[in-house]
């Protein structure tokens, strides 16, 4: 009779466990091995040498890192804990920095807000008729567009003497505003308190008097900033509302600024849309205003108008002119740094030839009148103030030819003391040999 193997229990039935049994042993196994692993650690800490000093387990480098790292991550959270009690909950502090970014945001996005507020003021004509941020007498020649910048006389009030500036018509609009006219006056008023002149402020005369030059010098730079800041956004809105306008002719990109629902655009850091028409996942960006400013709309339709000839215009470099207002050097500190920076150009060169035949381009390519006028006024500025500081530079390129002298000898010193130590070294090597 033939067995029936199939239905006969295996040599090793008896002892198969169940998957139950074996996942309760693993897990028991588990169990024990991470209470050993607690024990073990426990007591590594509580060992301590001779001195009481505890003995740290045996590491290694990567280990060691960590733990010292953990370390300093809990000694700063003292650290932080400590005085985070005394600031952290104070009603005043927390006020000031929601108030404070709160404004921060307003600045930031001070050209869309003047935005809204041509848009309600001024007809789509009157805007597009304002001038070209940045566009000089010479750019508008043979065109019926008006210039941003151009030269004026006036009289300085506080100097009593006539002077001849360039301004911008978007500097000249800024000072009709009312909220201009406050800082103008302050302006002046510090100017004559500067000079003792005290007779002729308007208002308080009390209120303008300071300890010294530098506060004077301070108090008329936030005047300055504020006008500049306000020139700024008023352009930069102008130019913004122009892009728009431009944007229209274009066929296949689409360009798109959300609003609010007072009618304000809203206050994002990158808040143009630019996406192609029909949309697609791929060709859709988000923008900055200053990077939407940067974009020449003309040349992007007039080659192709198609999401590439607009994508090689998101990357031209910054345009330039047009924001100088924010960037005036404004006190002898700013004249300071200006030149230093200027020096340090200079010095990064391989030669001063080099940086020589750079600016010589510069001067002598189009629309380079600006720079020529300011090269040529610093010359006549420094020109005077050469004689007065002639001799001490003498003096301290003689100290520095000097100092590298000294450099050069004691390198030569060090150079003879290293190679008798090599040969010090080469004849132990010998004599051990």
């Amino acid at each position: 009779m033939a067995q029936d193997i199939f239905n006969q229990p295996s040599k090793n039935a008896r002892n198969r466990k169940t998957t139950n049994q074996l996942a309760a042993e693993i897990a028991d196994a588990h169990n024990k091995s991470v209470n050993q692993q607690i024990v073990e650690d426990q007591a590594r800490r509580d060992a301590t040498d001779a001195k009481g000093r505890v003995l740290l387990p045996d590491l290694t480098g990567a280990e060691q890192t960590i733990a010292q790292e953990n370390k300093r991550a809990k000694d700063m959270k003292t650290f932080v804990e400590r005085i985070g009690v005394k600031i952290a909950h104070d009603t005043a502090f927390n006020i000031t920095l929601e108030n404070t970014y709160a404004a921060k945001r307003i600045a930031d996005n001070g050209a869309l807000y003047c935005a809204s507020h041509l848009e309600r003021l001024l007809s789509t004509e009157e805007i597009i008729s304002l001038p070209v941020g940045g566009e000089t007498e010479k750019d508008v020649e043979k065109t019926n567009r008006v210039p941003d910048k151009y030269s004026k006389s006036y009289y300085d009030r506080v100097e009593a003497v006539k002077r001849t500036k360039q301004t911008s018509f978007y500097r000249e609009l800024a000072e009709q505003m009312d909220a201009s006219q406050a800082w103008l006056t302050r302006w002046e008023n510090f100017r004559f308190a500067s000079k003792r002149q005290f007779d002729k402020i308007k208002g308080d005369a009390s209120d303008y008097k300071r300890k010294n030059a530098a506060a004077y010098e301070q108090e008329v730079g936030v005047c300055s900033d504020a006008i500049n800041a306000f020139t700024k956004w008023i352009r930069q809105a102008t130019m913004f509302e122009r892009q728009l306008q431009l944007a229209k002719r274009s066929k296949n990109v689409v360009v798109y600024v959300g609003k609010d629902e007072t009618g304000n655009y809203f206050q994002r850091k990158r808040p143009v849309t630019l996406r192609a028409e029909p949309p697609t996942d791929e060709q859709y960006t988000t923008m900055t205003v200053a990077s939407f400013l940067n974009i020449d709309i003309d040349a992007a339709i007039d080659n192709g108008d198609t999401w590439d000839t607009w994508e090689a215009q998101f990357r031209r470099e910054p345009t330039e002119g047009g924001e100088e207002d924010g960037d005036m050097v404004k006190s002898v500190v700013d004249f300071e740094a200006s030149v230093t920076a200027i020096h340090s150009w200079i010095e990064a060169a391989g030669s001063a030839r080099e940086r020589y035949t750079e600016l010589l381009t510069a001067v002598t390519k189009k629309g380079s009148d600006d720079l020529c006028l300011s090269i040529y006024s610093l010359h006549s500025l420094l020109d005077g103030i050469i004689p007065h500081i002639k001799e001490r530079v003498a003096r301290l390129a003689q100290a520095e030819a000097a100092r590298q002298e000294q450099d050069a000898t004691m390198t030569k010193e060090q150079q003879g003391v290293e190679s008798a130590a090599l040969v010090n070294t080469a004849a132990l090597a010998n004599t051990r040999k």
